[in-house]
């Protein structure tokens, strides 16, 4: 006599359990609360600091995977080349012209504030907001370390072995992310697209980066490249 009860309490459950999850999928709101990955490309241009004064522009490219371990913490690794150049009268007698090329690998924690401080996870409403708040949601400053290999045909350098070496840097950055992905309710499950401005200086652990053992060299490198937020 029980049955048709029992049956009927089940069939109300099923209903409820069905209804809600038919909301979460096509209501208004996303149900992921921020991006797990990202991966960024781009170039800029550099230039070395140390020993030799009359500095010249270089240049360099990267490649970068972040993940994030939270809302606004990410762990990241990068692999960078590029052409670092330089040069010094000396004495005033002899010059001192310095080519380098380099190839750095980095590890780094980047911290984004403005995403760790928002307790209703940026990405379910980002759509609501403007773009400049969606650019300045995205800052971020990082720290990190590495390993650098440079080469060089300078004979002038006095630091190198058979015109290479291999070194360690420590890592500083500061960025921001301009979107390029149209926002909006049903588009925030997918991956975004972003214009990402970076600005790095990398600090050798030791002397004679710059081929001379003088000075703490460190060389500095402004990007602009695409990102992709999944």
């Amino acid at each position: 006599m029980k049955l048709p009860g029992i049956t009927l309490f089940l069939f109300t459950c099923c209903f409820i359990i069905g209804t809600g999850s038919a909301q979460a999928q096509f209501g208004d709101e996303s149900p992921v609360p921020y991006f797990r990955y990202a991966l960024s490309a781009g170039g800029g241009p550099a230039m070395i600091s140390g020993d030799l004064q009359s500095r010249l522009l270089g240049g360099g490219i990267f490649v970068r995977g972040d993940y994030f371990l939270h809302h606004g913490i990410s762990v990241s690794i990068e692999a960078q080349e590029g052409m670092l150049r330089s040069g010094d009268q000396g004495d005033g007698i002899s010059p001192y012209p310095v080519t380098l090329l380099f190839f750095t690998g980095l590890a780094s924690v980047r911290f984004h504030p403005l995403m760790f401080i928002q307790n209703d996870h940026d990405r379910r409403i980002m759509y609501r907001k403007s773009y400049l708040q969606k650019a300045i949601n995205t800052a971020y400053i990082g720290a990190g370390f590495g390993g650098m290999y440079n080469f060089t045909r300078s004979t002038a350098v006095e630091t190198y072995t058979n015109g290479s070496r291999f070194g360690y840097v420590y890592h500083a950055d500061i960025g921001l992310d301009f979107p390029l992905s149209r926002m909006a309710p049903y588009l925030m499950d997918t991956f975004m697209w972003y214009i990402n401005v970076n600005g790095q200086l990398n600090i050798a652990a030791d002397q004679g980066m710059d081929g001379f053992p003088n000075e703490r060299d460190s060389y500095g490198l402004l990007t602009v490249g695409i990102k992709l937020k999944l």
